[in-house]
């Protein structure tokens, strides 16, 4: 009770303290190593980061726990990596290879989510999309700046044919119940 937990994002702060409302959120500057430090020395309790930017850089070793998606929503999109290039280009069949059609799918219902809210590099919007048989579960938040109005949804849609078609209408779906729900 009463931890001090450091995060620099308004989402994630909005996102614990609806869960539990006895955090005390210390707002947190710097690198990953800087924000390790922090817990190391007792600045803060515990600091909240990505999990996909600790394995990105090799440090997945240090996290400690995951928190469940739907407590914190992650970024849209969170640990994507994508490469765009000429459909003609020499390499475009290589790169080809190491594309994976489920991720492609989550990402394409997830960044819908942030077209539809008009979302901006600072809208606080949380979107994490799950494959599940033919097909799938779309979760979205929306938080005020403030981080005090929020809006939660939870979409499941089935992918048919056009599966690429149908996730994406999945986040324009989740992003319109968003609005509605924020009015």
């Amino acid at each position: 009770p009463g931890a001090r937990v450091g995060t620099s994002s308004p989402r994630r702060a909005s996102a614990l303290l609806r869960a539990r409302p006895d955090l005390r959120i210390v707002p947190i500057r710097g690198n990953v190593g800087t924000r390790v430090r922090m817990v190391r020395t007792g600045e803060v309790d515990a600091a909240v980061l990505a999990a996909a930017g600790l394995e990105r850089i090799g440090r997945g070793d240090e996290i400690a726990e995951l928190v469940d998606p739907r407590i914190i929503v992650p970024a849209p999109a969170q640990g994507a990596l994508a490469v765009e290039m000429r459909a003609d280009h020499p390499m475009a069949e290589a790169v080809g290879l190491v594309d994976d059609p489920g991720a492609r799918l989550r990402v394409a219902a997830e960044r819908q989510v942030l077209t539809g809210v008009r979302a901006t590099c600072t809208t606080a919007v949380g979107a994490y999309c799950e494959l599940e048989g033919p097909g799938l579960r779309l979760v979205a938040d929306l938080t005020d700046h403030l981080g005090v109005d929020h809006a939660h949804v939870e979409i499941d849609a089935e992918l048919g044919e056009d599966a690429l078609s149908a996730a994406r209408a999945a986040g324009a779906r989740a992003a319109a119940e968003l609005l509605e729900v924020a009015r």
